[in-house]
């Protein structure tokens, strides 16, 4: 649902599938805006004490991070880069809800007609231009088009040895890092507690205290949320996630083909965040995944030159930016 490829009730009914009790829709989405699941509790407002947020002694499932970022698509505040596509349960129509017609524009759909032994499937346009593709060629473009995605052994050592050298950069010492979070929220219950005993010896008024309490308490809450994101990172095996990543890469259409529906469905919204066209036997898009444009203008160094020809770009002028 946070990369917008799935809706809530697309998520919930692919929950009530599974063997247990079902849910409903009221019951998931108040699951969907429940803190509790991102570590944080909340507790309603009691005598001078305002309602706020504690942390969970139990270990959150999600990051808050993440949690937030699922309020803000389900408040509508969220600006995805392509918006949700439908769940297709036929392995034939992987590409439904992905393609938009090079006719009109219109979204491509897809569906089945039955002849006398078998059914035959078709992507077509929605709209009256008349747009109908066979689905077998599309999805066997798609598959050549995922070949020549594909990562040489060479470059996965390189890359490899570069993405492990920025990951280190960039975690910029986790240890370092909650050290200093801690000092500063060390700092904040030390006002605090000033502020506490000049209100008891009336140095400060009530009001004064509150305010002080109120933006004491709003920056310990989230430098804590910090913290936790510290923590996250430490967790994190990024050799291990980044030699799955690079293996799925170097045989990508091999993973594409011998996936269920769901995978293929997650590998192409990651690889293409936005629609395709099939248009004269080949793939356009606005905007590929950059780091496999790359990849492909690599595995492709000698079909570079200027001069080249059309057909030595099928399948690929996919990567061609579709011009207006």
């Amino acid at each position: 649902m946070a990369k917008g490829v799935y809706s809530a009730s697309q998520i919930m009914d692919m929950m009530n599938m599974r063997e247990g009790k079902t849910v409903k829709v009221s019951a998931f989405l108040a699951g969907l805006r429940n803190t509790a699941y991102c570590g944080k509790i909340y507790v309603e407002q009691y005598n001078d004490e305002e309602a706020h947020f504690v942390p969970s002694i139990h270990e959150p499932l999600i990051s808050e991070e993440l949690f937030e970022k699922v309020q803000n698509i389900m408040d509508g505040n969220a600006n995805l880069a392509r918006p949700n596509v439908k769940i297709l349960s036929d392995d034939n129509l992987p590409l439904r809800g992905f393609l938009v017609c090079p006719e009109c524009g219109h979204l491509i759909t897809g569906s089945a007609s039955t002849g006398y032994s078998k059914k035959y499937y078709y992507y077509h346009c929605q709209s009256p231009c008349g747009y109908r593709y066979k689905a077998e060629i599309i999805n066997n473009k798609f598959l050549e088009l995922l070949q020549a995605l594909e990562m040489r052994e060479s470059i996965k050592k390189y890359l490899r040895k570069v993405l492990k050298q920025n990951f280190e950069k960039f975690i910029d010492n986790p240890q370092h890092q909650r050290k200093k979070i801690l000092m500063e929220i060390d700092g904040l219950n030390n006002r605090l507690k000033s502020a506490r005993n000049k209100l008891l010896e009336e140095i400060i008024d009530n009001e004064d205290y509150l305010e002080i309490k109120t933006d004491c308490k709003d920056k310990i809450e989230k430098l804590e949320s910090n913290l936790t994101k510290v923590k996250d990172k430490n967790k994190i095996d990024f050799p291990k996630l980044l030699d799955h990543a690079l293996s799925n890469v170097v045989d990508l259409a091999k993973v594409f083909s011998s996936g269920d529906i769901t995978l293929k469905r997650q590998i192409i919204s990651s690889i293409f965040p936005e629609k395709l066209e099939f248009f004269e036997n080949h793939y356009r898009t606005m905007r590929p995944n950059v780091l496999l444009s790359y990849i492909y203008q690599i595995n492709n160094d000698l079909r570079a030159k200027k001069n080249r020809k059309n057909s030595e770009l099928s399948p690929l002028s996919g990567l061609v930016p579709i011009t207006e």
